[in-house]
């Protein structure tokens, strides 16, 4: 199908993918149900029951603040990435202070050299913007009765999100799951309500300076939620929020948006190794294909392969659209957890035949996704090839070859490269853009009684922009006597031609009964070409209370000024967790 195509033609894929979808939906609600004697749980493992199964070991291992940068439903950004030793595919483990207890896991979907998007892997925790969480890449799998055969172990990192149990969203289940029997549906996730509050005043005009105020607040509702044992063994995984914005001057519009992020049924038989979805879902075995409004089919265990067909939804809102169907095919290989040796792998093929009322060109990509484990050691390799888009060539866009892994007991290294071409599939004109990023880094953790310490250094080439040069480290202290408070502390420099950038941060933490208290302070300098140069400080002070019933209180106040700006910001959210 040609994006150029007849304005008939631009409605058979939303014609076939309607008929499809029905007859998927009959087929999951009518076909066989799970067999009694094989009854499927819900893969969740609680986090009072992980707790204790790792909190003494944790300050044993490489543990990496990392600052909660966004929230879209059960998908989280993090300010650490490949710097900090993060990769796809990687599940990690996750507590509130340097060496508090775990809280939960986490799944890491994609990573870049500072930036990580991470998913719930297992049951959701109270998380919240601006927290900061500590992920620990070393801690064990935890010591859980009954727990899913093919679930990844804290701290296993998988391929992709090829591990059955790490797919977007609260409580996934894991392939060939079996346990206690339940009685009906039953439901866990996490409700809460939070509120962002912002207030801006920007400094310009130098000798005769004017200042702009602004303000936002921000109230929001979100809903995740994973039910299962629905009738005809279907499943649920719901993530939706709806928020309101608010803004003087009055600048911002919509000021109501409710987001859908997921919300799919899921139905996987027990006489065939067979998984269908349908609905909105980011694909567990393609980690390449995006996020879908459709349909997908896959048969398999430790090897096999699927198809998946819908639309892409709008980036901008999360809303639903019909003018860029897309389609997908792809081959999975899964070894057995727990083997000496392993090995992970996806090879995917993505066509987006975008209608003709977009004003889009074709998009049509192909990726391969590994990971060889050896012991400890990891080694993953990720390549993508994007087709042109008049139909001729094929150009890499994406490649990346990461290797880490122990040396002794205290000491872990890790390193790769990297090459980057973005392909802007959104633009209508010159969609394969010339710009091209080459990488290489590689640093070390080393853990000792009571602290941890790391660095980093990197050299990247920007096509047109110059070589730089990156070296970054972090502390961190498990207690410091005589106030028992725990301390991390990071810092990055960077250099391109004259450009410079410095960054550093220092917090404190300290339990105060079950509350836990943070401290901290920040850092940002930059110097232009030019001489021009930017300052800015910012202090902020967090407190995280869990409350009765399954509560839990969260606020963080935060003051930044310099660089002609000064902002004040107070960020409070109320969650609730459900479920058995």
């Amino acid at each position: 199908m040609s994006a150029k195509g007849t304005g008939s033609d631009d409605s058979r894929p939303l014609r076939l993918l309607v008929a499809g979808a029905a007859v998927a939906a009959a087929w999951m609600a009518a076909g066989p149900a799970p067999a009694a004697a094989v009854p499927r749980l819900a893969a969740t493992v609680p986090a009072d029951t992980v707790a204790p199964a790792v909190a003494d070991t944790g300050a044993r291992h490489a543990t990496v603040p990392a600052l909660v940068d966004q929230i879209a439903g059960t998908t989280l950004y993090l300010q650490a990435g490949m710097e900090a030793g993060l990769a796809a595919g990687d599940t990690i483990a996750v507590s509130r202070d340097s060496t508090g207890a775990v809280v939960g896991r986490l799944t890491v979907i994609a990573a870049t050299a500072a930036r990580s998007v991470v998913t719930f892997a297992g049951a959701t925790f109270p998380v919240t913007r601006g927290q900061i969480l500590y992920l620990r890449r070393g801690a064990g799998p935890p010591a859980v009765a009954g727990r899913a055969a093919g679930a990844a172990a804290v701290g296993e990192p998988r391929s992709g999100e090829a591990a059955a149990g790490a797919a977007a969203g609260p409580g996934r289940r894991g392939a060939g799951e079996e346990g206690g029997l339940t009685a009906g549906p039953t439901a866990t996730g996490r409700v809460s309500l939070d509120l962002d509050l912002r207030r801006s005043v920007t400094t310009y005009g130098g000798g005769d300076p004017v200042s702009a105020t602004r303000t936002f607040a921000t109230p929001s509702l979100w809903l995740q939620t994973a039910v299962r044992n629905l009738p005809g063994g279907l499943s649920l995984d719901a993530s939706a929020r709806i928020t309101q914005r608010i803004s003087s001057p009055s600048i911002v519009d919509p000021r109501t948006a409710p987001e859908i992020y997921e919300a799919s049924l899921d139905r996987r038989f027990t006489d065939v190794p067979l998984d269908l979805r349908l609905g909105r879902f980011y694909s567990p075995y393609d980690p390449f294909g995006g996020y879908w409004d459709g349909l997908m089919l896959h048969y398999g265990n430790t090897f096999g392969g699927g198809v998946m067909a819908g639309f892409e939804p709008k980036r901008s809102n999360q809303a639903p659209q019909g003018e860029l169907p897309k389609a997908s095919a792809f081959l999975d290989y899964r070894s057995a957890p727990g083997a000496a040796v392993g090995y992970d792998g996806t090879l995917s093929f993505t066509a987006m035949r975008p209608t003709a009322s977009s004003g889009l060109s074709d998009h049509t990509f192909a990726s391969m996704s590994q990971r060889l484990r050896v012991g400890r050691w990891y080694l993953t390799q990720d390549a993508q090839v994007d087709r042109g888009a008049t139909g001729t060539g094929w150009t890499l866009t994406r490649a990346r070859l990461w290797a880490s892994g122990p040396v002794t007991k205290e000491l872990s290294l890790r390193g790769g490269v990297s090459r980057y071409r973005p392909y802007l599939y959104w633009m209508s004109d010159s969609v394969l853009i010339s710009y091209r990023r080459d990488e290489a880094r590689g640093g070390f953790t080393l853990r000792l009684p009571g602290a941890w310490l790391g660095a980093d250094a990197a050299v990247d080439h920007d096509q047109g922009v110059g070589t730089g040069h990156t070296f970054s480290g972090y502390l961190g202290l498990s207690r410091i006597t005589p106030l028992q408070l725990g301390f991390d502390g990071s810092a990055s420099w960077f250099t391109n031609g004259t450009t410079r950038v410095l960054t550093a941060s220092a917090h404190f933490s300290k339990a105060l009964g079950r509350v836990n208290a943070r401290l901290g302070y920040d850092l940002y300098r930059s110097e232009a070409p030019q001489g021009f140069w930017i300052m800015s400080h910012a202090a902020d002070l967090g407190l995280d209370v869990p409350l009765a019933g399954g509560f839990h209180y969260s606020i963080l106040g935060q003051f930044r000024i310099g660089g002609g700006l000064g902002e004040t910001r107070l960020y409070t959210s109320l969650s609730k967790s459900f479920g058995p």
